[in-house]
């Protein structure tokens, strides 16, 4: 009999909470997710347009002195017109797999255990309609504002445009703390709230009963769907990806230090963000051992079984028992069995998978590979790539 599934209409691991709900009230509209174009490009708006505004109009925006201008300074721009919608933009994407990863497991689980599952689909809800995370995290950046008043480093030196002439700050520094930087953090932090509800949901499946097979081409026993959603939110990492990039060069443009200064911090992005992605999937491992274990076992008797049938046939030429394990076709029976067997053999007790996590890194790698240019020119790197070709 075919499994019957939880109910999932309505579930979503992107919506509610705070500014999703405010966006419904402001837009009167009852799914803003079908509407993320308009939010992306409000959220863009509000946090860049009025600082951009406020800048020029105190005519320091402009100024060709040692000190940098608003408009050259290319990590704002990279936070406020491209981190702030794509962090909007991924929304259905993120979503999709994510239901699809729970409707997967669903259909793994033992259907006795079907109410207990109905009861998680609905905690998932409700975690993600959850006001608090939101408004705590927007607590703490409003508090830590108030804590570094006076701190000298809250700014860049260079950016005298968020100053007056008193030292205090300019209204376009006020409305960069105030509004255009909380904007930017509480987006990123609603992604990380995200996470921790898949990550609360991966703890929860992992003490069903599993139905997997260690026979399963992929060598982890079928669960290397998993890895679709921690792949997913290496894709929002991206985003972050691009603002340090932006910083980096930025720095670097300005400043005597090179790019050799930050190839650790490169370094830790780039493979230490997957790591952390990709670590709550370890929880499976005793599962996949226990698979794995079990599968040798059994698998590993009948293949003895099969394989004694057969020497006795053919070697031993002796009579086999009356309904035989061979196949048709002794042959391809042996070969179809030992074949059948090796999956098991070569299962994974990891279970993530290879190819994806090298994937999230060189998803995070790319918005670095333009800092490459502030250490070598177009010519020198042509020229390298020509001796290495041609010697």
């Amino acid at each position: 009999m075919k499994k019957k599934l939880a109910n999932y209409d309505g579930v979503s691991l992107v919506t509610g909470g705070l500014i999703y709900n405010l966006i419904t009230f402001i837009f009167k509209t009852k799914d803003p997710v079908k509407n993320r174009r308009q939010r992306a490009f409000l959220f863009a708006l509000i946090a860049w347009l009025p600082l951009c505004i406020l800048i020029l109009f105190s005519g320091d925006g402009l100024a060709v002195s040692d000190e940098l201008g608003y408009l050259k300074n290319f990590e704002i721009h990279i936070r406020f017109l491209f981190a702030v919608p794509f962090l909007i933009f991924i929304e259905k994407i993120v979503d999709n797999s994510f239901i699809g990863y729970i409707k997967t497991s669903d259909g793994l689980t033992d259907n006795k255990e079907q109410s207990q599952f109905n009861l998680l689909i609905k905690k998932i809800d409700k975690l993600s309609n959850m006001y608090f995370p939101e408004v705590l995290i927007l607590i703490i950046i409003y508090t830590m504002i108030f804590i570094r008043w006076n701190d000298p480093s809250l700014f860049d030196a260079s950016e005298d445009y968020l100053y007056d002439e008193d030292g205090t700050f300019s209204a376009a520094g006020m409305y960069l703390l105030f509004v255009s930087m909380p904007i930017f953090q509480l987006l990123l932090f609603r992604w990380i709230w995200r996470w921790v509800i898949w990550m609360y949901s991966l703890i929860k499946i992992s003490k069903f009963t599993f139905y997997i097979d260690a026979m399963n081409i992929d060598q982890k026993a079928g669960l290397t769907y998993l890895n679709l959603v921690p792949s997913m939110f290496s894709i929002i990492f991206f985003a972050l990806a691009a603002v340090l990039s932006a910083k980096i060069g930025f720095e670097i443009i300005n400043t005597d230090i090179t790019l050799k200064s930050f190839y650790l911090d490169i370094l830790f992005f780039v493979i230490g963000v997957p790591l952390i992605l990709y670590s709550p999937l370890f929880i499976f491992i005793s599962l996949l051992h226990k698979t794995k274990s079990k599968a040798i076992h059994e698998m590993g008797a009948l293949v003895a079984k099969h394989n004694q049938d057969y020497m006795k046939k053919w070697v031993e030429s002796k009579q086999v028992p009356k309904e035989p394990i061979l196949g048709s076709v002794d042959n391809s029976s042996l070969s179809d069995i030992n074949g059948g067997y090796a999956p098991a053999i070569n299962m994974n007790f990891i279970p993530v998978d290879s190819r994806m996590f090298m994937m999230s890194c060189a998803v995070l790698l790319v918005p670095f590979v333009p800092l490459i240019f502030t250490y070598y020119s177009l010519f020198d790197l042509v020229r390298m790539v020509l001796n290495s070709v041609f010697g």
